[in-house]
């Protein structure tokens, strides 16, 4: 038994507010590549870097197929939540990205998304030391 045990470090509860692109990547040699996107990045990368040290609230919209996929894909990220992930029936965004020979880039986002209001981030906003928004489209807040 150790004489001195460190303080256990209290969990800070972080909420991530941005857009959830789906994406096609078309490389330049012609390949196809479907993937997802935009605020996903920020809130997965934030989740891992806390170590257990981050409670990472995903504060977004999804299409109700793709938020049942999301649900399952991200259980396994260690502190990401997804209690505030907001299903909508509109398609979503989607964003088509092309890469040319010399390494350009080119990158289309069409669909649209409702931005998220006072209304519906207020449940979380109590619980959150910090708030991380995500401009992607610069749409994601009312």
């Amino acid at each position: 038994m150790p004489l001195h045990s460190a303080p256990a470090s209290p969990i800070v509860d972080v909420g991530v507010i941005g857009s959830i692109n789906q994406d096609t990547i078309e490389h330049a040699d012609g390949r196809l590549e479907q993937s997802l996107g935009g605020v996903l990045f920020s809130a997965c990368a934030l989740a891992h870097l806390g170590g257990g040290s981050l409670r990472v609230w995903l504060l977004a919209r999804a299409n109700c197929r793709l938020a049942s996929h999301l649900r399952q894909w991200l259980a396994d990220v260690p502190g990401l939540c997804l209690g505030g992930l907001f299903e909508i029936s509109d398609p979503g965004y989607r964003c088509r990205i092309t890469y040319d020979e010399q390494g350009g880039k080119t990158e289309v986002l069409s669909g649209g998304v409702a931005p998220l209001t006072l209304a519906e981030l207020s449940p979380f906003l109590p619980r959150l030391q910090a708030l991380v928004v995500n401009f992607i489209t610069g749409l994601e807040l009312d």
